[in-house]
């Protein structure tokens, strides 16, 4: 089947012809305009476009991408005192426009710890029952006052040696909005190739959301990172069955009536309940780009859905060419994209939010997330396999550690050991992994 830019070069090849021609075949479709409704940010410094822009730009929201971004400058004010993250000039790298001092009061987690450190730092010290035995023994020769006070710092570091930290449940719920909101994103460029749990984890960093672990506390960062991971995987699982089922019949389900196709009504249907995030003409155009990948790839296996749909819109965007695209080519593309998509299925029951609306209110989450899912990038194939390497290097270590402590507390005091097996945090290897 040909691919979607083969499918794009042709369609743009029989407009051509049908614009030559002194009488024109009529067609029933009648082109989506574009008008202000869609306001998009240039994938290249030259001026703005007076097409693409009802006023002059703040600076705060939308800068940075190189993709098909809806333009945020007529959002609702800027998240204000919270200083927004940027990106610096070396690889695109997201650095924290947080400061330090404005980080989370983690007190509830350190009270009594004199290292003032997450439970899920002291999991890593080594404090098995034979060594406290042996801290025990050396303070022999101390005053009695003092002998006390370390018996009993001892005992405190053991029990909170099994404290570590953990996804609260509101917090989990909350991750599972912002991967839904990611997914559905009216500026999303990439979808697995990404890293799409390191935007998220940014994202609920940047809005400062509450329970969320130190970050200098790795164990606890691979946990977290571990959950979103999760959320993420079951959401573009939903987002993928929805849009099979609108294509054939599915081991999963029968295919959707005609009248449930049309893309706006898929868009609404994904959407559910989430009325935080707009349903868009810029998301129609990426779903259309998804069902487009659905549509020409029958035998496809599950697994490979979004990695190809990934390669889809790199070549969309241009990222995969020498040569740039315009702003007004991607544009071009992605309306071509729905239109093939509107013949085949119907024009959408469900008409779009006028994101461009100075009149709109975004939510601060859904612009934080907008604005990191416009600057994504695919990561190299080679990193994501080192970072899962060094996962397991660490997992592995960790599990011996807890096995050698095991085997010395044999020979101790005979003092009860508390230790648990396995590691706490520990996120495993099924980063971007889909269910089939």
């Amino acid at each position: 089947m040909p691919s979607l830019t083969e499918q794009l070069a042709s369609a743009r090849q029989k407009d051509q012809q049908i614009s030559a021609s002194a009488s024109p075949a009529p067609t029933n479709f009648q082109r989506e305009p574009l008008g202000n409704s869609e306001q998009l940010n240039q994938l290249t410094p030259c001026p703005r476009s007076s097409l693409f822009s009802d006023g002059p730009h703040d600076g705060t929201f939308g800068l940075g991408s190189s993709g098909l971004v809806p333009t945020l400058d007529h959002a609702s004010s800027p998240i204000n005192p919270i200083p927004f993250p940027t990106w610096s000039s070396e690889g695109n790298n997201l650095i924290s426009g947080l400061a330090n001092d404005q980080s989370h009061d983690f007190d509830s987690q350190s009270q009594g710890n004199p290292f003032h450190l997450p439970g899920s730092q002291v999991v890593n010290m080594d404090l098995s029952p034979s060594f406290a035995a042996q801290l025990k023994s050396s303070a022999n020769d101390l005053p009695l006052e003092m002998k006390e006070g370390l018996e009993q710092y001892i005992q405190q570091l053991i029990r909170e040696k099994d404290t570590h930290w953990a996804v609260s449940g509101s917090l989990k719920k909350l991750i599972a909005k912002y991967a839904k909101a990611y997914m559905l994103s009216s500026t999303a460029k990439f979808y697995i190739k990404c890293n799409p749990e390191d935007i998220i984890v940014s994202a609920l960093r940047a809005n400062r959301v509450k329970d969320l672990p130190n970050e200098d506390d790795l164990t606890a960062t691979d946990t977290l990172k571990s959950a979103v991971s999760r959320a993420v995987v079951q959401s573009r699982s939903t987002v993928k069955d929805h849009i099979m089922s609108t294509v054939r019949d599915t081991s999963k389900t029968s295919q959707l009536p005609a009248d449930e196709r049309d893309l706006g009504t898929v868009a609404q249907s994904l959407l559910g309940g989430l009325k935080d995030v707009p349903l868009s003409l810029a998301l129609m155009y990426r779903l259309a780009l998804m069902r487009n990948v659905a549509d020409n790839n029958p035998d496809m296996n599950t697994r490979d859905f979004w990695p190809t749909v990934d390669s889809e819109m790199a070549a969309l965007l241009g990222v995969s060419q020498e040569g740039i695209k315009t702003q007004q080519q991607v544009i071009a593309d992605f309306q071509l994209t729905y239109e093939l998509d509107v013949k085949k299925y119907g024009k959408h029951r469900v008409s779009p939010t006028n994101i461009g609306s100075s009149t709109y209110q975004w939510k601060t989450f859904v612009k934080t997330v907008n604005t990191l899912a416009g600057n994504a990038t695919i990561i190299d194939s080679t990193e994501k396999k080192a970072e899962r390497k060094r996962k397991r290097r660490i997992n592995d270590t960790d599990a011996r550690r807890t096995r050698s402590s095991a085997a010395a507390d044999e020979g101790s005091d005979g003092e009860e050991d508390t230790t648990e097996d396995g590691v706490p945090g520990a996120s495993g290897d099924n980063e971007n992994e889909e269910e089939e």
